[in-house]
């Protein structure tokens, strides 16, 4: 086995134990509050998109095969499992509702930024190597 697919397995490993963790506080709440439920279920979202980004690693090998596939896949998914995370702790932190939404379309705006390059990219080159400038 070779570093990186141990480095893969350990990140999958803790995001998932992290994710359980966190579920698992939910059985422990004896009051529950609306806003710290959403933030809780929010995080795990975000968590759990992580670790299965990181079996799909393992299992597919997109890192592995070429740096730019691996670094384009990162990029479309880290994306919206950390703001996903984001969301959930700024949930707790935002007195407003005002300031929540706000934070959900620049969020939203940021990641359709992203998906349109990616577009625009790929159909400027055809392919999701890289491109020669």
């Amino acid at each position: 086995m070779d570093s990186l697919y141990l480095l893969q397995f350990a990140c999958f490993i803790f995001m998932l134990i992290n994710a359980i963790i966190l579920g698992i506080t939910h059985l422990q709440v004896k009051w529950v509050n609306r806003r710290y439920e959403c933030s809780r279920w929010l995080i795990l979202a975000g968590m759990t998109g992580l670790a299965i980004q990181y079996l799909l690693q393992m299992l597919l090998g997109f890192r592995a095969k070429s740096d730019d596939l691996g670094a384009i896949f990162n990029i479309l998914v880290y994306t919206p499992c950390i703001i996903t995370i984001s969301m959930g702790i700024y949930n707790i932190e935002a007195p407003h509702d005002a300031n929540r939404r706000k934070l959900y379309i620049v969020c939203a705006c940021i990641y359709a930024a992203i998906i349109a390059v990616f577009c625009i990219g790929y159909s400027n080159s055809g392919s999701l190597g890289s491109v020669e400038i």
